[in-house]
């Protein structure tokens, strides 16, 4: 299951999991290191498909729980309800 959701997303799903059902709720956040050097050196579609790969792994066992979403051009976070 590739990524399909963006920051804004993301950002209403943070609403909406602030209710007391979904608690506790855990945040993760991470980027992706040395985009600019693998643009500079192979281009815009090696970038493209390193994003894609990160995407595809970061969602590859997320249960209907979790929310996953690239939030900025490097930058991926996940919301884990009751977690």
């Amino acid at each position: 299951m590739s990524l399909q959701y963006n920051r804004s997303y993301f950002e209403k799903q943070m609403l909406r999991l602030q209710h007391e059902k979904y608690s506790p709720v855990g945040v993760i956040i991470c980027d992706v290191d040395g985009l600019k050097l693998i643009n500079d050196t192979f281009g815009h579609t090696s970038v493209d498909a390193l994003l894609k790969t990160a995407a595809d792994i970061i969602s590859a066992d997320l249960n209907g729980n979790a929310v996953a979403a690239r939030i900025g051009g490097d930058e991926f976070a996940l919301l884990l309800t009751n977690t």
